[in-house]
C-alpha cells in the first residue's frame, strides 16, 4: 500500500494512509490494539522507506509480535486475553500453533542477516 500510494502522494501522505489502515486493519482486536499498530505503522514505513524493503518491517513485526505474544504476554499473566479475548483471561486458552511459533523465532533470527544485507540508500521505488 505504502509504495502504491508513493507513487501518486507526498510520502508523508503515504505514510500517513498507509499506517491508518494498518492500524484499522487491527481493531478487529481493540482500540488500544488498533493504536499501538498505527504507532508501530510508522516506525514500519521509516523502516521500509529507508531501506527499500518491507522485508525489513515483516521482520521487524513478527519480532514484536514474538515479544509481545510469547514473552511479555506469560510474564504479566494477559496471554489468555491476547489468545482468546472472550476467555476472560482463563489459563484455559488454547496455545499457538507450533509452527506459527517456530516461523515467528526464524524470523526474529534471520532479522539481523536481513537488515545488514540491505542497504539504507536504497529506495522503497526501487
Amino acid at each position: 500500500v505504502l509504495k502504491l500510494l508513493r507513487r501518486y502522494l507526498p510520502t508523508w501522505s503515504a505514510v500517513l494512509i498507509s499506517t491508518v489502515f494498518f492500524g484499522v486493519t487491527h481493531l478487529g482486536q481493540g482500540a488500544g490494539t488498533a493504536v499501538n499498530a498505527f504507532a508501530l505503522g510508522l516506525v514500519f514505513s521509516a523502516l521500509a522507506i529507508r531501506t527499500g524493503s518491507l522485508l525489513t518491517s515483516i521482520l521487524c513485526h513478527s519480532a514484536f509480535n514474538l515479544t509481545w505474544l510469547f514473552l511479555a504476554g506469560p510474564a504479566f499473566g494477559i496471554t489468555g486475553k491476547i489468545l482468546d479475548p472472550t476467555a476472560g483471561g482463563s489459563a484455559s486458552a488454547p496455545p499457538y500453533p507450533w509452527w506459527w511459533i517456530g516461523v515467528s523465532v526464524s524470523l526474529v533470527l534471520a532479522a539481523p542477516v536481513m537488515l545488514t544485507k540491505f542497504s539504507p540508500q536504497r529506495s522503497i521505488d526501487g
